[in-house]
């Protein structure tokens, strides 16, 4: 009888001993620390998309905008409101009406397709694709929005009734003279 519940007791021991090294192992204050393996997740940056990651100057006469690409892919666009197409304040707004650039482009999504090497921003009911070569900027612009398509070669400027879209002119690499966290500290109240 205590020959069985020794052999038990070895046996759970050993049962624990390996449930405990599968989980993980100790750091050196003791706590258990996860392995990680290959098959985890992990969040990485997309190469292609950090090419194009900035704020772009999409202004147009009289109208002071940005364009901010993220390293996620993630497209927000911004009218600034102290131009003579804005209400006068010193402040930037996120552009969502038919007034403001970009307003169809703004919280939108780009991917990227290693096999064609053409990124494609989606937001709502617009569609605009476009290539980088990383030293000349974006080029070969097609969108397509309320069912007309446009297309542009090294710029993109289009404004019609529902439709008031610019990607800048000339090599629209994104501008040094203004960052996201500069726009960002100056929206309006």
């Amino acid at each position: 009888m205590i020959k069985q519940m020794y052999l038990k007791t070895i046996l759970f021991l050993a049962t624990l001993l390996t449930i405990t090294a599968c989980g993980g192992s100790s750091d050196s204050s003791g706590n258990t620390v996860r392995d990680t393996t290959s098959t985890d997740t992990e969040e990485t940056t997309d190469d292609n998309l950090e090419r194009i990651t900035g704020v772009y100057d999409v202004s147009r006469s009289n109208d002071e905008a940005y364009l901010y690409i993220d390293g996620d892919g993630n497209v927000e666009a911004y009218d600034y409101q102290g131009d003579l197409s804005g209400t006068g304040e010193n402040c930037y707004v996120r552009s969502s009406s038919v007034e403001q650039i970009n307003y169809l482009l703004d919280g939108g999504s780009i991917t990227y397709s290693n096999a064609t090497g053409i990124f494609t921003l989606t937001s709502g009911s617009a569609t605009l694709t476009f290539t980088s070569t990383g030293l000349t900027g974006l080029g070969n612009f097609r969108l397509i929005a309320n069912g007309i398509t446009y297309l542009g070669d090294n710029s993109l400027d289009i404004e019609t009734t529902g439709v008031n879209i610019s990607i800048g002119t000339g090599n629209n690499k994104p501008v040094a003279n203004i960052s996201i966290a500069d726009i960002s500290g100056a929206i309006c109240g």
